[in-house]
């Protein structure tokens, strides 16, 4: 197929399917309502999105060994993060943990904050990202937040498009901004 972007909708879960064909795609990005049943089952998806990615790379790295390494370093050291993980990593094997660190930065999906109602909700993302980077060690980058717009239901009981039906609208501007966030490189 001749496409310049191909988008797929995995909807939620943590299933290998879904993780695999997220994480195959050369860009990846999660969308989240400012909830906190929403923001655990996104940090249950970065968790296990990451954990695979890693796993992924097991064969080229010997994550495992490192793993089991880093874990059983000397007596009273624990390794309570990933970011943790990666540091022990580094100081037990300086040059492949550099290219490990390196392989798993190439990790870096992006997030949208949906159905956003009040500057608090709109503030979720940047603290989700800080959250992912302090843990991870990883640039999760918040690229924006679509606001709440009863506009939406109104299309969807229309059967029409959104963005046919309302181009104009705050939120369709907003959405326009995000997909120019997400394009650029």
């Amino acid at each position: 197929m001749d496409f310049d972007h191909v988008l797929l909708d995995l909807g939620a879960g943590t299933g290998f399917n879904t993780l695999d064909f997220f994480l195959s795609g050369d860009l990846g990005v999660l969308m989240c309502l400012p909830e906190p049943t929403s923001i655990d089952n996104l940090y249950r998806f970065v968790k296990a999105a990451f954990v695979r990615r890693l796993r992924g790379l097991d064969r080229k790295f010997q994550v495992r060994e490192l793993l089991q390494a880093a874990m059983t370093g000397n007596a009273g050291t624990t390794v309570s993060s990933p970011h943790g993980f990666f540091e022990r990593i580094k100081q037990l094997e300086p040059e492949r943990g550099a290219l490990l660190h390196t392989a798993m930065q190439r990790f870096t999906p992006k997030l949208v904050i949906n159905q956003v109602r009040s500057e608090a909700d709109a503030n979720v993302g940047q603290q989700v990202a800080m959250a992912a980077r302090n843990y991870f060690g990883f640039d999760l980058q918040s690229v924006g937040y679509l606001q709440h717009d009863d506009s939406v239901w109104r299309a969807v009981r229309k059967r029409r498009p959104f963005l046919l039906e309302y181009p104009a609208s705050p939120l369709a501007g907003s959405l326009r901004g995000i997909v120019a966030k997400i394009l650029t490189p």
